[in-house]
């Protein structure tokens, strides 16, 4: 299972990446993010990689118009949902998928299967 963390107005203290990395690497051994400043967040993850097993998938996503994305967890029926709601398959990431659809205001969350 992924493990990922995400603070806001955390104090600047050297020593925030060594911790996060010697808690949360066991739980992604497949990617792990640099600690991403996004704002006044940090955010991080580790990643295991289960279906998409691809660089696409890798998080923290930031999306084209700026937004970020930081969840815990795989997709399964991502591509069905892409032809549902776009007509064809727009990525190999379930990341990538989920961080488009939830741009629309006809998704509902709970079409999610994972």
């Amino acid at each position: 299972m992924c493990g990922f963390f995400a603070a806001k107005n955390l104090p600047n203290d050297r020593r925030v990446p060594e911790v996060l990395e010697a808690r949360l690497r066991f739980r992604g051994p497949d990617y792990q993010s640099e600690i991403v400043n996004y704002g006044d967040w940090i955010i991080y993850h580790a990643r295991l990689a289960i279906l998409a097993d691809n660089s696409a998938s890798n998080q923290p996503y930031i999306a084209s118009d700026g937004s970020a994305l930081l969840y815990n967890g795989e997709i399964l029926n991502y591509k069905y949902l892409q032809y549902k709601y776009f007509g064809e398959i727009i990525s190999d990431s379930d990341t990538a998928t989920l961080s488009a659809l939830i741009s629309l205001s006809n998704f509902d969350l709970d079409e999610l299967e994972g």
